[in-house]
């Protein structure tokens, strides 16, 4: 029973956590919101039955977690329907990076010399 108990709340946080972190990376607050109290629920029932955790129960702990993960992002994609980063990775990739907005790092000297061809030195 332990066991099971376990792994229930083990798959409830990582599957939450997992869902947490796309909701932030995304921006959907209300749902980060909403996520927080799914986390801190299941980090409860475990800082009470993890402490007498045997063999089984660690074992359960660990395999919760895996499974959970890939829930989690399948439902995500599913329930918020959002397009996947991959799609938005690729886009990005696709584009010219070879435009470098930042100028270039100049010398004391250079600035100086600059600024008196414009007439403020």
């Amino acid at each position: 029973m332990t066991a099971l108990l376990i792994f229930s709340s083990t798959f409830i946080l990582v599957f939450a956590l997992g869902f947490q972190s796309l909701n932030v990376n995304n921006g959907h607050y209300k749902a980060a919101f909403f996520t927080s109290f799914a986390i801190a629920l299941s980090n409860l029932v475990l800082f009470k039955t993890v402490p007498q955790a045997g063999v089984m129960e660690i074992g359960a702990y660990l395999m919760a977690g895996p499974f959970a993960i890939i829930a989690s992002m399948y439902a995500h994609k599913k329930v918020l329907k959002h397009k996947s980063i991959d799609i938005e990775i690729d886009e990005v990739l696709s584009t010219d990076l070879s435009y470098n907005p930042v100028p270039q790092a100049r010398t004391m000297s250079q600035v100086v010399a600059d600024m008196k061809k414009e007439g403020r030195a």
